[in-house]
């Protein structure tokens, strides 16, 4: 990192032109002194330059330009870099890093504690019928069901298909009804 040439950390930087291709579809207008109302798609979004503030809110919460912000300046021919924040920077990356992290002994180094070893907690039975599955959350993605819906079903006393054994009786009520009619209207 000590040889990079930029003053913006790489990653960063990556970032920055993803916000830069997105930020040709923006338009922004100038609305005096750091002022900007910026256009993007159906959306409007309104932001100052000088607070780091957007609208949209991903300049306030990732600290380096979105694509409102790459648009205004670009419209002002300023440097983008003047606009991120300073935790992205070459020079406070090296400041962090420049002290010494010590290594640290493996597990099998430790000593062992005069306490005595931790027991995990008891497990306690609560009353009642214990539950079939787990409770599912409302992100679970769900089994595909079997419907009834498209199945034909078989009765088992009479064998035929259309109906169950429950629905039996109305079939063949039904049947009743239609030889009836059909016989009333023959004699006709």
């Amino acid at each position: 990192m000590e040889k990079y040439a930029g003053i913006v950390c790489p990653n960063i930087l990556k970032n920055i032109e993803k916000q830069r291709e997105l930020g040709r579809r923006c338009f922004p207008t100038w609305g005096g002194a750091d002022k900007f109302e910026v256009q993007h798609g159906m959306d409007n979004h309104i932001l100052y330059l000088n607070e780091q503030y957007c609208s949209c809110g991903m300049f306030q919460l990732v600290g380096y330009p979105c694509c409102h912000v790459v648009a205004s300046i670009a419209s002002l021919r300023l440097d983008i870099e003047n606009y991120v924040d300073d935790c992205f920077k070459k020079e406070t990356y090296l400041r962090v890093y420049s002290h010494m992290v010590n290594p640290v002994l493996g597990m099998h180094d430790f000593e062992d504690s005069v306490l005595g070893t931790i027991d995990p907690p008891h497990i306690r039975i609560m009353p009642g019928r214990p539950k079939k599955m787990r409770r599912r959350d409302g992100n679970d993605i769900r089994g595909p069901f079997v419907l009834r819906k498209g199945l034909t079903h078989t009765c088992s006393i009479c064998g035929e298909q259309g109906h169950n054994k429950s629905g039996h009786h109305k079939r063949t009520r039904q049947s009743q009804m239609h030889s009836l009619m059909s016989s009333d209207h023959r004699m006709i």
